[in-house]
């Protein structure tokens, strides 16, 4: 089994170092696949998947035949089967990859700093941000443009968007 966080990227690796004849692909109990290289063909292609989950998530090694998955979510678990064919023989892979959205969470003391890393490495324009706080896991207000929204104040928390600072004027807990 593979395990992977939300919001990681993780490779599928074939163990090859050159392509075969053909290669594909598949998740779950989809007939099509979602990633395909036929050489003979001339065809090196990823798709989106029946359902769009895997849209502008695929990238496919075209020496190796590795399928990565960028920004995994919960909804991309699941099995992965790759059909390795040559004119020799065909190779069956199977990979359960578990997604775990697991939410770190951690007590602020009056007066306290602190630091939440998102695991971004670029925001992208279309991208949220979202910090829950306390245990009814009451929303912050979003940030969609973090560089023009710097801060917001409530009456327990001071959220500075720039420095990733929070500061608690009451003890609570940050998800």
């Amino acid at each position: 089994p593979v395990s992977v966080l939300e919001g990681d990227s993780v490779t599928l690796r074939t163990g090859l170092t050159d392509i075969h004849d053909v290669i594909q692909w598949r998740f779950g109990q989809q007939k099509s696949p979602i990633a395909e290289i036929n050489r003979t063909a001339g065809i090196f292609n990823t798709f989106d998947g029946a359902d769009g989950r895997f849209t502008d998530k695929l990238q496919l090694d075209c020496l190796t035949g590795s399928l990565t998955i960028n920004n995994i979510g919960t909804r991309h678990s699941g099995l992965y089967k790759a059909d390795i064919s040559s004119s020799k023989h065909t190779i069956h892979k199977t990979f359960n990859v578990t997604v775990r959205d697991d939410v770190q969470s951690m007590s602020v003391m009056e007066g306290d700093s602190v630091t939440l890393r998102t695991r971004l490495t670029k925001i992208q324009t279309d991208d949220q941000i979202m910090w829950k706080f306390g245990d009814q896991g009451e929303l912050f207000p979003r940030l969609n443009d973090p560089v023009n929204e710097k801060c917001f104040f409530t009456s327990d928390v001071t959220f500075c968007a720039e420095a990733s600072e929070h500061v608690s004027r009451n003890p609570g807990s940050f998800q």
